[in-house]
């Protein structure tokens, strides 16, 4: 059960995010209903319907925030790593892992709205489904100048960069589907392991991959 805000302060739109990520990642967009999520906000469904006005809008939210925030922490991420772009994409894998790990219920709202088998995506508009390729495509091009740039200097080998720079995002969205708290790998563990097999998509050269560690 997810722990009530007091209606005090559950006004703030940030709580009310929060709270919807995480029962659309709990309950998924058909078991998460307005009253559901006022009730667990401690605040009326009306007050709920003066900030978001549909179950969509809220969707749309919930994917717009933390896609900011994803975006956000892999610039961070690829920021810290230097000018190196083996060290730029393995910063930027871990930092990935990481994310998909720490806020799983995001990331299951993602997974079920663009790449699950019942695709949640027409619950936006086409305004917001623009939008949000607009993000995704950020993060696209962000792996893809990196590919390029590490096979102009020399220290990757990459016959191909758009296909490469999807293997390595669809990796590390993959997470999800078999992590599990208890089990024998630790989140650090984890994101080492998938930032080393990135940097063998991109054909790293192995001493460059070796100065990650």
């Amino acid at each position: 059960m997810i722990m009530a805000f007091t209606a005090e302060s559950a006004t703030s739109r940030q709580d009310i995010v929060r709270t919807a990520t995480l029962l659309l990642g709990e309950r998924g967009y058909q078991g998460m209903s307005m009253r559901l999520l006022a009730q667990e906000l401690g605040m009326s469904a009306p007050s709920l319907y003066h900030h978001f006005p549909s179950k969509g809008a809220l969707l749309f939210a919930v994917l717009e925030d933390n896609q900011k925030d994803f975006l956000g922490g892999m610039a961070s991420a690829v920021a810290s790593a230097g000018a190196d772009p083996v060290r730029q994409l393995g910063a930027l894998v871990q930092a990935h892992v990481r994310f998909q790990i720490e806020k799983i219920e995001y990331a299951r709202v993602y997974d079920r709205t663009f790449l699950g088998m019942g695709p949640l995506v027409e619950a936006l508009s086409d305004q917001q489904r623009n939008l949000m390729r607009g993000l995704q495509r950020q993060h696209t091009e962000n792996v893809r100048r990196i590919l390029r740039s590490g096979a102009a200097c020399g220290v990757m080998t990459v016959d191909d960069v758009a296909v490469t720079a999807f293997a390595i995002i669809s990796l590390c969205d993959g997470v999800i589907g078999w992590y599990r708290a208890a089990g024998r790998l630790g989140i650090e563990e984890i994101a080492q392991r998938y930032a080393d097999l990135a940097l063998k998509l991109a054909g790293a050269q192995a001493s460059s991959a070796a100065n990650l560690r």
